[in-house]
């Protein structure tokens, strides 16, 4: 279910997301999605001065993400 979910998150993505087009799928703030990227926890390409997230990359960080696990069960901290 979890893999199905996530993916279906990304279905009318584009292969690679933007900064920006990151924090609008997760429905988070610009600086939230940079520091996802910056530390590591979702994966990243950058091309020159341009930062580019493979869906891939985010579909993978939803699937092993503790935090969205938690959501999709109805479960809370």
């Amino acid at each position: 279910m979890t893999n199905h979910f996530s993916m279906s998150v990304l279905q009318n993505q584009p292969e690679v997301l933007t900064i920006t087009e990151l924090a609008s799928v997760l429905r988070i703030g610009k600086n939230k999605a940079y520091q996802l990227v910056s530390s590591g926890e979702i994966e990243s390409v950058k091309i020159g001065c341009k930062t580019i997230v493979p869906s891939l990359s985010v579909a993978k960080f939803l699937m092993t993400s503790e935090d969205y696990a938690m959501l999709l069960s109805g479960q809370s901290r």
